[in-house]
């Protein structure tokens, strides 16, 4: 039976990390290939239980190394006063040692004080009879790059999973002047109550000169205890977030139907009606009748349609005009103002992720991470003082946990420095 410290020490493996990161992106790349929830292919790979048996394992790695490597990142940024060696300073990799004709100590206080100017921090000092050594450090929290990587892929998949638990994604078909108040998962697998209704008021189409599609947006009216609350205008690559809720313009379909808003102009009385093509539709209240009688179409969608408009007495009158615009007709002593347009169906994607603040802080630290640990160092420094009768030693030693290169020519420049 596998003892408790052999299942520790297999948590701690980097070797299992790198597999668990091969598995969990070759598996997200087959997501990506793989259509999820399209007609021919109903599978989540994102939900499956081996994806997220994959995510638990990485975690519990992830845990796992970044408490065993804490008491040695912490070692090396909290200051000591342990004795220093100086066999310890002489297996630095950067070395030089020279003589000082001056018994005073006034050169090692010049020496770190240069130090300090530099805005390198005092890590440690020994003092002793005869001889004194002055640890000098910079950028000591870039130890704790790897751990940020750590804790921000954690946080990552925490944000994630509290999207996946608490959040939702959804697409409606939501037809001009009607409204919904719930909606089906993605999956068609949960059905969601939204604690306000949301209602299509207009959906609008911008076209180049051409007639081609430039751009198009839909009118969206929030509506709690019968009371709208809210109207805003949502487009392509400008969604609309409400209670949480996010709305993102995504496609249109049209109808072979019109909206047509008519206003009495001399007594201000209106209706909003809708006809299908080619049969017409009664105001009762005015006694007149309208409908669409011919259409030009450009990618299925209306350009310009021929109006009939009659009324109980009147002689029918056709006038063509474009789709979504206002003419004015005129029967008997009465005038009419009328608004027409193609009815559409817009489409838009649903979402709820309370977790997605939490992803973006995690991929800020992440990125945060990676740039400290691959460019960013901790650099060491320490002055060893020893006095005889005659000389004052001074031995220079330098370390650096990354780029050494760079390190060099640091190291160099303040030995120089010290030497003037």
């Amino acid at each position: 039976m596998m003892s408790v410290t052999t299942l520790y020490n297999f948590f701690a493996s980097t070797r299992l990390a790198i597999i668990l990161l091969s598995c969990i992106i070759a598996g997200a790349i087959a997501g990506t290939i793989l259509p999820q929830f399209s007609d021919a292919f109903t599978y989540n790979l994102y939900n499956s239980w081996w994806f997220i048996f994959l995510l638990g394992l990485l975690s519990t790695n992830l845990i796992i190394c970044s408490i065993e490597r804490w008491p040695t990142v912490w070692k090396q940024i909290q200051p000591t006063q342990a004795a220093i060696q100086i066999a310890q300073l002489r297996k630095w990799p950067h070395q030089t040692t020279w003589l000082i004709p001056d018994t005073k100590p006034s050169s090692l206080t010049r020496l770190c004080s240069q130090l300090s100017s530099a805005g390198w921090k005092k890590q440690r000092t020994n003092s002793e009879a005869d001889s004194s050594c002055h640890i000098y450090q910079k950028g000591k929290f870039t130890q704790l790059g790897t751990l940020l990587v750590h804790s921000s892929v954690l946080v990552i998949l925490i944000g994630a999973a509290i999207g996946k638990i608490y959040g939702f994604k959804s697409y409606i078909t939501l037809p001009e002047q009607e409204q919904i108040s719930s909606i089906v998962s993605e999956d068609k697998t949960k059905r969601f109550n939204l604690s306000f209704a949301v209602r299509c008021d207009s959906f609008f189409i911008d076209r180049y000169p051409s007639g081609a599609i430039k751009g198009y947006g839909s009118r969206l009216s929030f509506i709690e205890n019968g009371d709208v609350t809210e109207t805003h205008t949502i487009h392509v690559n400008s969604p609309y977030k409400y209670k949480g809720i996010t709305f993102y313009q995504s496609d249109f379909e049209g109808y072979n139907s019109f909206i047509f808003s008519v206003v009495n102009a001399d007594t201000g009385s209106n209706t909003t009606l809708t006809a299908p093509f080619q049969k017409q539709i009664e105001w009762k209240d005015e006694g007149i009748y309208l409908g669409v009688i011919n259409a030009e179409l450009v990618d299925e969608s209306v350009t310009r349609f021929k109006l009939w408009f009659t009324g109980d007495t009147t002689v029918p009158v056709q006038r063509w005009m474009d789709d979504n615009s206002t003419l004015m007709i005129v029967t008997g002593e009465t005038k009419y103002v009328i608004h027409a347009k193609q009815l559409y169906a817009t489409g838009i994607q649903v979402s709820k992720d309370p977790g997605v603040l939490l992803v973006y802080t995690g991929f800020v630290f992440l990125l945060a991470g990676l740039v400290i640990t691959f460019f960013m160092s901790h650099k060491r420094v320490a002055l060893y003082f020893k006095r005889d009768t005659r000389h004052c030693y001074l031995c220079f030693s330098g370390t650096s946990n990354k780029h050494p290169e760079i390190f060099q020519e640091t190291f160099n420049k303040l030995a120089e420095t010290f030497q003037k």
